[in-house]
């Protein structure tokens, strides 16, 4: 393994002097704001202090805990009522950006690694910066939370470079995503079977995050599990089985029947979570991820799978659970063109606002909460990238999402001609996950934060397959093995 120069211990020292230099900032300027507003809060600041200083030091476990706070904080925030709660995964963000980023810098490094995506992720970022001054943005405020949701994240792609050197380090960091997915969706069946009175009655911001639809006759709940909102917690449900996905195909034995109870315990909260988008997306995103593995005979055995599943949890809901799939396969109140044409007129609306967009913001979601309206709501992300960065920018938008996704389809490929197949079905995992994350955009911080690190986790993987023989070994026979002992 090539040795990593590291920092000298009075640089790391300096370092640590930035950070309890910026988290001194910080808390002063939290304890002024806290003050101003009449809701002092010294010991959640001093908390929020000590934990940014610990990601600066323990950086790699940091990012482990990054995940969770990204995971869990949705409930935190409803349960004390303050949109505040979700910058702390922001100034854990930031502490583990000067830990990476400086020490790159002392050990005269380039700031950020070389890949493929920089040309245009530059490119990108200057498209963004010109939109934060676009003349329809209503006020800095807008600007601000723009620039958050369209740069703050990018840089956990260089993170994860930074942190994974290998397929373990990427197999260890995706059971590590099974792992959190458990105990959510544990929580998530048993607020479904509570009701949604008693989610509700947890607190005054609660029956505002709870939602219950009419399906017919049949009121449905949505659960939240740890989320604000159950829409949330529907993003995670694409991320996490397309991770479990990956590794459904990148493991054998015991470890792959792991995976498929896991994944059967997902499709059933799935369906209890009742998104309609969700169950095409999730029928879609395996039929392609058995297709680019070239295992069409899987097909059928997990079409047993998916109807068991859905057999089971008709029986215990009393058909209830499965209502909005009905309604789905009958196309109830002709649902799926309502659909469409919703998603057309949304369109619609994002090219009559402007041709050169309406700056960073103009759709998102959090400016709410510093105006008093969001400029323009659209519910379809690749619509939502037009009307805030113009037709131009919604161009370079898709070309990067283009650059990954073909790193990863190469590598894919070469992995699969050297016999690599449990690295190959990683990547395959990827791969589909590459192509529904850019439909879904990354507004949402459980997007974002996942969305830029797993494809930095792709690239690592890109960087393995890149190392192996263009054909499989003589005498394998196409027998499965895995590249986890290749030198580095």
């Amino acid at each position: 393994m090539i040795a990593i120069p590291v920092a000298s211990s009075f640089a790391r020292s300096r370092l640590l002097v930035v950070a309890l230099a910026l988290g001194a900032a910080l808390i002063e300027a939290g304890v002024v704001m806290a003050v101003l507003s009449g809701r002092p809060n010294l010991l959640a600041y001093a908390l929020a202090l000590g934990l940014v200083v610990a990601c600066f030091v323990w950086w790699r476990p940091a990012v482990y805990g990054l995940m969770v706070v990204v995971f869990v904080e949705g409930y935190f925030r409803i349960r004390f009522n303050d949109p505040a709660v979700l910058l702390l995964k922001d100034a854990m963000v930031v502490a583990i950006y000067l830990r990476v980023f400086g020490e790159r810098l002392l050990r005269r490094e380039p700031l950020v690694p070389a890949a493929p995506i920089n040309p245009l992720l530059l490119i990108f970022l200057g498209i963004v910066f010109i939109q934060a001054v676009n003349p329809f943005v209503a006020g800095p405020g807008q600007a601000l939370v723009g620039l958050r949701r369209w740069v703050l994240y990018i840089p956990l792609y260089y993170v994860a470079l930074e942190m994974l050197r290998t397929e373990r380090d990427v197999r260890r960091f995706l059971w590590f995503l099974m792992a959190c997915a458990v105990p959510i969706c544990a929580l998530a069946v048993f607020q479904y079977y509570a009701g949604p009175a008693a989610y509700a009655a947890q607190g005054p911001a609660f029956p505002s995050a709870t939602f219950v639809t009419l399906v017919g006759d049949v009121w449905v709940f949505r659960p939240n599990a740890t989320f604000s909102w159950p829409s949330h917690f529907g993003e995670f449900l694409v991320i996490i089985p397309l991770m479990a996905g990956a590794l459904l195909m990148g493991t054998r034995g015991l470890q792959r029947f792991v995976v498929v109870l896991l994944l059967a315990g997902l499709l059933a909260v799935i369906i209890l979570e009742s998104e309609r988008a969700l169950y095409v997306s999730t029928i879609w995103n395996f039929a392609l991820l058995f297709a680019i593995r070239r295992q069409f005979w899987a097909l059928p055995l997990a079409g047993i799978v998916l109807l068991g599943v859905l057999t089971i949890v008709d029986q215990v809901t009393g058909s209830i659970g499965t209502e909005r799939i009905r309604e789905l396969a009958e196309n109830r109140n002709n649902v799926i063109q309502e659909r469409r044409h919703g998603t057309f007129l949304y369109w619609l609306e994002a090219i009559r606002a402007s041709p050169v967009g309406l700056g960073v913001g103009a759709t998102a979601i959090g400016v709410r909460h510093v105006e008093s309206t969001i400029p323009l709501f659209i519910e379809v992300p690749l619509a939502k990238v037009l009307a805030d960065l113009s037709l131009l920018g919604l161009i370079v938008y898709v070309a990067l999402g283009l650059v990954l996704w073909f790193q990863t389809w190469r590598a894919h490929e070469r992995a699969h001609r050297a016999g690599a197949h449990e690295l190959a079905g990683l990547l395959a995992g990827m791969l589909v996950f590459q192509v529904q994350t850019a439909m879904n955009g990354y507004e949402l911080a459980v997007n974002g934060v996942c969305q830029w690190f797993l494809y930095g986790a792709a690239t690592v993987l890109a960087n393995e397959a890149a190392r192996l023989p263009t054909t499989a070994p003589a005498g394998v026979d196409g027998a499965p093995r895995t590249t986890q002992g290749v030198p580095q």
